[in-house]
């Protein structure tokens, strides 16, 4: 496959990618990807772009000591109330929860 950006030939890989997300870098395991080593592109699925951005989400989410997504979620679950109810005592406002 050649890169889009520079067209020089890529590799496929799923080694640990570093990103960069609100001003923080990250590496990321597993993201199976094209890479070009020339200039730093790379192309994935749509599927592994969001697993991508789900990953980096849950990553600076751990680093601050907040809840993930997927843990304010399960709490949602857990507790049985509606998004409106579950909103007022974790401290947001609408649509955050539904986000």
């Amino acid at each position: 496959m050649r890169c889009t950006e520079c067209g020089s030939e890529m590799r496929f890989t799923s080694e640990p990618m570093k990103e960069i997300y609100k001003g923080e870098e990250f590496t990321i395991a597993s993201i199976v990807r094209w890479a070009c080593d020339k200039c730093g592109n790379d192309v994935m699925k749509a599927n592994e772009a969001d697993r991508l951005g789900s990953e980096l989400v849950d990553a600076y989410a751990t680093r601050k000591g907040l809840l993930t997504p997927t843990e304010i979620h399960k709490l949602h679950e857990s507790f049985g109330m509606s998004e409106e109810a579950f909103e007022n005592p974790i401290g947001v406002s609408s649509p955050t929860v539904s986000s």
